[in-house]
């Protein structure tokens, strides 16, 4: 199966994850980053084909949309794709520039383009932890951009979720892969005190 990230045991990744705080967790590159978003066969089948949300008839640019940098955060919120409307899993992997221009517009303007959502974390089981989780709500222009100018590629990871949740379903965690995560530092040393995030991965909440 080609995936467009590392992956390895959920023991050996998680084991470099802080237990508390604000993080952000994620696959990247010095020029890239992967997010992830759940959606229906009809859309998730048109953005892998054209490779964009763009004219979709399904897809809506009026409202938010929401990207998640962590994979298990992704897993929690769809059930492992299991979920109405969630049960394909798209990682979409765009610019680094275009993702900290959408952290820098969240930080200067929280009710404009951009909304922060820092949410409980939760373990592959499903079990709430200490450390926080970020979700990003984009619209308007920064929407626009991100579906014009920032994204690289799409890909359709649900059959990987599908083989990983067979070893939640038979609480098998030993065997579970996962994409390698590890903390994303905002380039733009503001973004860390007006949207808390830690600097430290020892850092407590």
């Amino acid at each position: 199966m080609n995936l467009p990230f590392e992956v390895d045991k959920y023991s050996s990744v998680s084991s470099n994850w802080p237990p508390s705080g604000h993080h952000i967790l994620g696959s990247y590159t010095d020029s890239n980053i992967i997010l992830y978003q759940a959606y229906n066969d009809k859309i998730s089948s048109y953005a892998v084909e054209h490779q964009t949300f763009k004219g979709s008839p399904d897809f809506s640019e009026s409202r938010m949309t929401w990207l998640k940098p962590n994979f298990l955060w992704m897993m929690y919120r769809s059930g492992w794709a299991t979920k109405p409307n969630q049960e394909h899993i798209l990682a979409i992997t765009i610019s680094v520039t275009g993702f900290e221009e959408i952290l820098l517009n969240g930080a200067l303007r929280g009710d404009g383009d951009v909304r922060f959502q820092w949410d409980p974390d939760h373990d592959p089981y499903g079990e709430k932890l200490s450390r926080r989780a970020i979700q990003l709500g984009i619209r308007n222009q920064i929407l626009q951009k991100f579906l014009t100018e920032w994204i690289l590629k799409i890909d359709d990871i649900t059959d990987f979720v599908c083989q990983q949740r067979e070893y939640i379903r038979r609480q098998e965690l030993i065997d579970l892969i996962v994409p390698k995560e590890s903390l994303y530092l905002p380039r733009n040393k503001d973004v860390f005190h007006i949207i808390e995030i830690d600097k430290s991965k020892d850092a407590a909440e």
